[in-house]
């Protein structure tokens, strides 16, 4: 059997997005690569500040802060300070181009360029900060 072009595309994308882990794999971080309702548990958030982190996953600027953020969370990964009063991480990442929902939320969120930081607190948001790797130890030591 010779698959045609448009066949053979569909199985690609089906096994590729089997496999897809995102920027930050569970198997290498602590940072979250969630999803909606995680980005959303972020923005609500009134007792512990979070951070997120919107990426794109073919992006060069999001890979190489994905790498140095793994490569270095032993500077700001505490585990009395890194979980909310859910148990949940506070750091959390957000790939807006693994597929069209997520495209149209991050435009929804203002979203316009990868890498973009956000930092919630008392439902309000704070943009984009310096060196990452600092800041978010800087975020995850003001607790609440």
């Amino acid at each position: 059997m010779r698959l045609q072009l448009p066949e053979f595309a569909a199985v690609m994308t089906a096994f590729l997005y089997g496999s897809y882990q995102g920027l930050f794999p569970k198997d290498k971080t602590k940072i979250l690569d969630g999803d909606e309702s995680d980005v959303r548990k972020a923005e609500g958030t009134k007792l512990y500040t979070k951070v997120v982190i919107y990426y794109a996953h073919w992006c060069g600027h999001c890979r190489n802060t994905a790498d140095e953020l793994i490569k270095n969370q032993n500077v700001f990964y505490n585990p009395k300070t890194f979980y909310d009063e859910e148990n949940l991480p506070r750091v959390v990442a957000f790939d807006c181009v693994r597929d069209d929902e997520a495209n149209e939320f991050c435009g929804k969120q203002g979203v316009n360029n990868y890498p973009t930081v956000f930092t919630y607190l008392k439902g309000e948001r704070y943009g984009n900060p310096g060196p990452l790797v600092d800041y978010i130890r800087m975020m995850l030591e003001k607790t609440p």
